[in-house]
């Protein structure tokens, strides 16, 4: 698997020939248009957009990855990277509850059975326990990590209205258990945010200005930049979910209104 994923970096698929690996791709650009494909032209492949009819060479893509992956298999990253994500474990997403919520242990363990019923039921992947999913570009929520952060911020409240499998099925369905729940979800989910940004030994500020003020160099100077703006997608995913969340935080004006960003598509019961 190693192999191939090295492989993979910079090849291309060409009809009946299998892959040509071609190292010269990694300075291409990326996100080729749609309808392109790979011509083979005395020997040389051409990657031409359809019905263009001038045989110039196109954009290649480097399909959906993150920059963290991009980055490390083939030595750039965008700061704007539209399929960039933060995965956010679910150690942190417990600590950011525990921080806000203050659940009691008996909380804690009903919280952990509610989790293990969304795996059971498939409604969160079970090999991945240890993850608590991901924030998506712009500051949207996977469905995971949705999912992760409602159960984690269930109270006695809920479990006392629909019990842990009530809370499972509700939650694996899109179904808001009530607006004061939704709210904790808000919370909680800004907690992490703040916790994960806090990491950082930059602020995303310095990291824009830095961006901004460092001139194409040296080697060493494009390794930063490079790195810089890594790091500044992540920090600018996390800040966009963060205000996504607290603008809902302040104004819950609804269960069912998409603001949140931690369910997009929702389910009603009535």
């Amino acid at each position: 698997m190693d192999a191939f994923d090295i492989v993979r970096c910079h090849a291309l698929s060409s009809a009946g020939d299998g892959y040509w690996v071609v190292p010269a791709t990694a300075s291409f650009p990326r996100s080729a248009p749609l309808g392109a494909s790979l011509a083979r032209e005395d020997g040389d492949l051409v990657l031409r957009s359809d019905g263009s009819g001038d045989g110039s060479i196109t954009t290649i893509s480097s399909g959906w990855r993150t920059n963290d992956e991009l980055l490390l298999s083939e030595g750039w990253a965008d700061e704007s990277l539209q399929c960039d994500r933060v995965e956010m474990s679910e150690a942190t997403l417990r600590r950011a509850a525990d921080d806000v919520l203050g659940v009691t242990p008996p909380e804690k363990a009903r919280q952990g059975a509610i989790l293990e019923g969304l795996r059971t039921l498939g409604y969160l992947p079970p090999t991945t326990a240890e993850l608590g999913g991901a924030v998506l570009a712009g500051g949207l929520v996977s469905d995971e990590l949705g999912r992760h952060l409602q159960a984690l911020s269930v109270t006695n409240v809920e479990l006392g209205m629909f019990g842990e499998a009530g809370c499972v099925i509700n939650i694996g369905e899109g179904v808001p258990l009530s607006c004061e729940h939704e709210e904790r979800v808000g919370r909680v989910l800004c907690a992490a945010c703040d916790s994960l940004l806090a990491g950082f030994a930059t602020p995303l500020h310095a990291d824009e200005e830095a961006l901004e003020a460092e001139p194409e160099g040296d080697h060493a100077s494009r390794r930063l930049q490079l790195s810089i703006r890594s790091r500044l997608s992540r920090k600018r995913c996390l800040a966009a979910c963060r205000a996504s969340a607290a603008a809902w935080v302040e104004r819950p004006t609804a269960t069912g209104t998409l603001r949140r960003p931690w369910k997009v598509n929702i389910k009603t019961s009535g």
